[in-house]
């Protein structure tokens, strides 16, 4: 801007449109988020998404203990809730929503379910099963939707990078034919500082 006359001197294509143009490509590429945030925010959809497996897994541990009050003489009957597969929906989202998903389904069963309440499981802790398997697949969701936009992106930074890079080189090159005999003001149009 301040030598905007000895570059239009020599270049009348550089002018007052030109240097803002500049600056709107310097402010949208300042205005994308770069990749360290998408990945703290992709570590926070993922918190998200664990909290909710972990209060699956409570869900399922009090479950299994009113199956076993409700049928203490009978295995198959307790274990027909998934139980065999909650120890690895502990550390996995997609297998802990299944594993909710049938405990709901079987809870709510007419036979289960009369009788699990008769012992004192309450509709509301039936009902939460589905919830909790409902926010995991919303976080869950929300969680592939970044993972997925991530490339993208990543992509609109570098043509945005670009772009402003491309612009910074055209000034310098026009620097060397406006400012050839100026050392200093050489050394400000510069790409790289001298070391």
């Amino acid at each position: 801007v301040a030598d905007m006359s000895i570059f239009a001197a020599r270049f009348p294509w550089i002018t007052a449109a030109t240097v803002t143009a500049m600056q709107t490509s310097i402010d949208l590429a300042e205005a994308l988020p770069l990749d360290s945030q998408i990945l703290a925010d992709l570590k926070v959809l993922t918190s998200d998404a664990n909290a909710q497996v972990i209060l699956g897994a409570e869900a399922l541990a009090v479950l299994g203990q009113y199956a076993k009050l409700t049928y203490p003489k009978n295995d198959a009957r307790q274990r027909v809730f998934g139980q065999d597969l909650w120890a690895a929906a502990k550390s996995d989202q997609e297998k802990m929503m299944n594993a909710l998903e049938h405990a709901h389904m079987e809870c709510v069963k007419p036979t289960y379910n009369t009788d699990l309440i008769a012992k004192g499981y309450t509709a509301t802790e039936i009902a939460n099963l589905l919830t909790i398997a409902d926010s995991i697949k919303a976080n869950n969701n929300l969680q592939e939707d970044a993972k997925s936009e991530r490339p993208v992106t990543t992509q609109e930074r570098i043509n945005a990078y670009n772009n402003v890079w491309q612009q910074m080189q055209t000034i310098n090159v026009c620097s060397k034919v406006c400012f050839a005999n100026d050392p200093a003001k050489l050394e400000q149009y510069m790409l790289y500082p001298n070391s």
